[in-house]
């Protein structure tokens, strides 16, 4: 992929080149919540064990940011939350492993300072009146809360079985990577190689293609390429949250389309809805080529009423695109057949 100064700038980074300078990172209000599990968590620890043990780069793959405004520090995560939401969590699991040997008397000064320097290099800058840490990393809109108030401070929720699925996630999460580390590091609790390993097996050796793109257009348009060369993205995502921002101030219309938008999504089919939109734009304004869709839809919703009225639409005629495929679909029924009901 070439490098456009209009369109995007990408170049491959570090850990630490990601995390330095004072930059923040924004995962969108209303993208997916975070969604890895065991088998995710472990794929990555033995990635990172590999990295650790025979000291060699390791790649994680491809981030797609979005600069906010002009800001050439704060960025939208459009895709690559789930390694940034796992990495902050495995950081914070080291910070608390250390800040643990401190507590038991090891080495306390420091460790403590040791705590102090990897917070602010990974987690964020504490705030001198709350005494509380500014992150680095804020969430979506359904995490982000259990993220700051809970994970950031080492609070441990009151209950877990009350969590939501994707709150249990971050908080399995982070016991799994402390279980992990007190296996690792049971023989050598003085935490300097600890420290090591988080600040260089990890930050250092760590390694991603950075895709750093301008605005939502552009966002799409590099889905879109690293879709065709195979690369598992959510385009939907990205369309989701252009939609639910037009509404975003009004929390009365934002649950509708909410709502809304999960009826036409359980309807369609996640993966197949970016095919099902085109569809619906082509049979409705010259043929619109999938490199274009984003591009279309921005054309005809630039305001709130807009996203309602597209989304009525949609749902109406997802349930006749759904019954195209099934002679047997309930759409077919007769009118007598559907009074029964």
């Amino acid at each position: 992929m070439a490098a456009s100064t209009n369109l995007l700038d990408t170049k491959t980074v570090s850990l630490n080149d990601i995390l330095g300078n004072g930059k923040i990172y924004r995962v969108p209000l209303f993208q997916r919540d975070y969604s890895w599990d065991e088998d995710n968590w472990e794929d990555l620890w033995n990635d990172l064990l590999y990295a650790y043990r025979h000291n060699e780069p390791h790649y994680m793959g491809s981030i797609v940011l979005q600069s906010i405004g002009d800001s050439e520090r704060q960025f939208q995560i459009i895709d690559g939350q789930q390694r940034f939401s796992t990495l902050s969590i495995l950081a914070l699991a080291v910070i608390s492993f250390i800040r643990e040997l401190a507590e038991k008397g090891l080495e306390p000064e420091a460790n403590l300072e040791r705590v102090d320097i990897l917070t602010r290099q990974f987690i964020g800058q504490k705030d001198p009146a709350s005494l509380t840490y500014s992150s680095k990393l804020f969430l979506n809109e359904n995490n982000d809360g259990f993220y700051q108030s809970r994970l950031i401070q080492f609070r441990p929720p009151v209950a877990v079985s009350k969590l939501s699925d994707s709150e249990k996630l971050l908080w399995n999460a982070y016991r799994f990577f402390s279980a992990r580390l007190r296996e690792m590091f049971t023989n050598k609790p003085d935490g300097t190689e600890v420290t090591q390993f988080l600040t260089h097996s990890v930050a250092d050796n760590l390694r991603f293609i950075q895709i750093t793109v301008k605005d939502e257009l552009n966002a799409y348009t590099v889905f879109e390429t690293l879709n065709s060369r195979g690369v598992d993205l959510t385009a939907t995502d990205l369309l989701k949250n252009f939609l639910f921002s037009l509404v975003s101030k009004s929390p009365s219309d934002l649950a509708v389309v909410k709502t809304q938008w999960k009826k036409i999504v359980d309807a369609i089919g996640l993966k197949k809805f970016p095919i099902f939109l085109r569809h619906y734009l082509n049979s409705r304004r010259e043929l619109v080529q999938k490199e274009y869709l984003f591009k279309s839809v921005k054309q005809i919703v630039k305001k709130d009423s807009d996203v309602l009225d597209l989304l009525d639409h949609l749902e109406s005629q997802a349930y006749i695109y759904n019954a195209l495929s099934s002679p047997h679909d309930d759409y077919w029924k007769t009118d007598k057949e559907r009074r029964s009901w």
